[in-house]
């Protein structure tokens, strides 16, 4: 499910303010071999973490 999250991130990215900007649209984990291999500009959107928000949690027929 991870995956569909980040193909529409970055459809929405690169549909939206960076279309034609050439910058790149990363997903990974920024590291120091991540960012020796940007050779221009680039946007990392690197999921940090996901939680479950309990609150919002029902029980009985949807």
């Amino acid at each position: 499910m991870i995956h569909e999250v980040d193909e529409v991130v970055k459809s929405l990215l690169g549909g939206g303010g960076l279309a034609g900007t050439g910058i790149d649209i990363s997903f990974e984990a920024p590291s120091r071999d991540w960012a020796a291999r940007r050779t221009g500009p680039s946007v990392n959107v690197y999921l940090y973490d996901i939680r479950e928000d309990v609150n919002r949690r029902q029980r009985g027929q949807v």
